[in-house]
């Protein structure tokens, strides 16, 4: 069912890890493949995803992009923002 699958995804991501994941762990994140994170769904693309991150450039940029998309969508500012912005249309006078 993926339960849990995205938190892991999200909180690996918010760690610098570079992270590669199936489509079901990167399901509703908006998460760019290649870009953030790397999706592979057959034991042989996953294999081959891992293998491309032996590139420590690459690895390091996956890293990056990958942190700072996690950090700008559910760090602790972005989703304050989120609630803040939530509860400024319950107080406004209809």
């Amino acid at each position: 069912s993926g339960s849990g699958i995205r938190i892991k995804t999200i909180e690996a991501m918010m760690a610098g890890k570079a992270v590669v994941t199936t489509s079901q762990g990167a399901f509703g994140l908006d998460i760019v493949d290649g870009v953030h994170c790397l999706i592979a769904d057959e034991p042989k693309s996953f294999a081959e995803a891992c293998v491309k991150l032996q590139d420590k450039k690459y690895r390091d940029e996956i890293a990056q992009n990958g942190r700072a998309f996690a950090l700008s969508h559910f760090g602790n500012e972005a989703v304050s923002l989120t609630w803040l912005n939530f509860y400024k249309t319950l107080c406004q006078k209809p």
